[in-house]
């Protein structure tokens, strides 16, 4: 079998295999996409447009979220922009500790660089490469580091200090592992975004957020408080709120430093501002169930756009079955008449349809494995029970 015929059956099986579990390969994601017509292009106007910088994905379980989000990354990076995704948990990655959420965001980043997609490092080095003065001298974290990159004389401990992976003191200050810190990794990200745009003239910094609603499965209150507080700085900070730059800190009765006008919570040990500058040129999408923080995010800022998710309808749910068989008998050889074609996806729409669009997928890939493997069973005793 030639080798391109080897790579195509390997990419088919990847869709296959990914559909089992009820999701959409990466590598496949624009061409497996149906639908979301009216939602894609709220989604460009939102992106061209730097007045709004942040967005909420609302969508049940099963609704194709997480799937939209992934179609976003790829269009995004596409379109010029430095994106991120990032899958919150309520174990390894909470809200409530913005270092281990700053350090998925760096391992997850990717922008176009010339031909090719470049993580953080790959960018950094670029930078170093291609400026000649240090554009974020002024920046404690970041100027630093790059001053050090110039000189060739960073070591494998300094990126894991900057990535946010060593617990210990850097040669340019601690990144704190608090629940109190927020403001210092909203600061280092908007700078990060500024000077993305600066040097490689990319159209901004977009992080995608999946799994929000996890921000309330914590151990204690506080966490859910401090989780929402990370969530609302940084908002603000994409939203360019000029209060960032300027708002007095000051210290409550409990010892904590707010911001005398937002509230926001500041580190006690480096009260720097959360926004570098304006503008920051980063933008946030927040991916999350319905009505669980939706009202949190909507008493930041009452305009802040929503997008509603719902399961795929009938025609498009269609399309995606037709499409899958034909894939389904490419790859198997398994072969079904139109009659029955008709007939079996009427019954998984009426079946599942309903329910979700990821409970469709599974249902149509069991279903398609059934004839694989029992070529000689009663399908219509399958379909009718």
């Amino acid at each position: 079998m030639p080798l391109s015929s080897n790579k195509a059956r390997a990419e088919d099986l990847s869709v296959i295999e990914a559909f089992r579990m009820g999701i959409v390969p990466y590598d496949a994601i624009e061409s497996w996409t149906q639908g979301r017509s009216g939602e894609l292009e709220r989604i460009k106007e939102w992106l061209d447009d730097f007045s709004q910088g942040t967005l909420l994905m609302e969508g049940t379980y099963g609704s194709g979220k997480t799937h939209f989000l992934h179609f976003l990354y790829a269009n995004a990076i596409r379109s010029g922009y430095a994106v991120s995704l990032v899958d919150l948990d309520a174990s390894e990655a909470t809200a409530a500790f913005p270092k281990r959420i700053y350090r998925r965001i760096l391992n997850n980043l990717k922008a176009p660089l010339g031909n090719e997609w470049v993580g953080f490092r790959g960018l950094m080095r670029a930078v170093a490469e291609t400026v000649e003065t240090n554009p974020v001298d002024d920046h404690p974290f970041l100027g630093a580091f790059i001053d050090e990159l110039r000189k060739g004389e960073v070591r494998e401990t300094s990126w894991a200090w900057i990535e946010g992976r060593e617990a210990v003191k850097g040669k340019y200050g601690t990144l704190y592992d608090f629940t109190t810190v927020a403001n210092i990794y909203c600061h280092i990200l908007s700078g990060l975004g500024w000077l993305l745009v600066k040097v490689f003239d990319l159209n901004g910094f977009l992080i995608l957020f999946d799994e929000v609603e996890t921000a309330r499965s914590v151990s204690y209150r506080y966490h859910f408080v401090r989780g929402l507080n990370f969530f609302r700085g940084l908002s603000l900070v994409a939203d360019d709120d000029p209060v960032l730059l300027e708002e007095k800190i000051v210290r409550n009765g409990n010892g904590t430093r707010r911001g005398e006008e937002t509230g926001l919570v500041y580190s006690g040990h480096v009260p720097i501002p959360y926004l570098y500058r304006i503008p920051s040129y980063l933008k946030v999408v927040f991916g999350i169930t319905p009505a669980v923080l939706t009202n949190e995010f909507r008493e930041w800022r009452s305009t802040v756009p929503v997008i509603e998710l719902n399961s795929l309808g009938l025609e498009d749910l269609a399309k995606l079955f037709d499409a899958f068989v034909t894939l389904f008998q490419r790859v198997y050889g398994v072969r079904m008449d139109p009659r029955l074609k008709t007939r079996s996806f009427t019954v998984l729409f009426h079946r599942y349809g309903f329910t979700s669009t990821r409970m469709f997928i599974k249902a149509m890939v069991e279903f398609m494995d059934f004839l694989r493997f029992y070529p000689g069973a009663n399908i219509e005793a399958l379909l009718g029970e």
